[in-house]
């Protein structure tokens, strides 16, 4: 078994990031999950980013397509979420923007929730099966 490392972050996106002050990690994974010293048998190359407070941004390897959306937005200093060190919330554009692994979603004051929103709440079962069906089916 050989080590395996993500693709490099493009140059822009790069210095983007570390002109607002986020910093690129090279961080090396074992099999079981835990960190470890460098490269070496079944060991993962990780290059998980770090906003200036020092909380997780999101890696490279699943989340590159965040940080572009993120410095689209405007947003180099994304909001800590209580208790934990993971950020998934900053402001940008005028608006607040939260973002998952699979959902972004952007409001301001005033802003409601309405049927087909990632943070839609059904009020009976129908609607329920039906945000479901949505969610299964839809591109993003």
């Amino acid at each position: 078994m050989t080590a395996t490392a993500t693709p490099p972050i493009p140059g822009w996106m790069r210095e983007a990031f570390e002109a607002a002050g986020c910093v690129f990690n090279v961080q090396w994974l074992a099999p079981n999950g835990e960190e470890a010293d460098g490269p070496g048998p079944g060991r993962t190359q990780m290059h998980p980013v770090t906003a200036p407070d020092g909380s997780y941004i999101g890696d490279a390897d699943v989340g590159r397509d965040h940080f572009w959306w993120l410095s689209e937005h405007g947003i180099y200093a994304p909001e800590v979420r209580p208790g934990t060190r993971v950020a998934s919330i900053g402001r940008g554009d005028g608006m607040w923007w939260g973002w998952s692994h699979r959902a972004r979603f952007g409001f301001r004051i005033g802003s409601s929730v309405k049927r087909g929103d990632c943070a839609f709440i059904a009020s009976n079962e129908a609607e329920a099966n039906e945000d479901y069906r949505r969610f299964w089916d839809s591109e993003h």
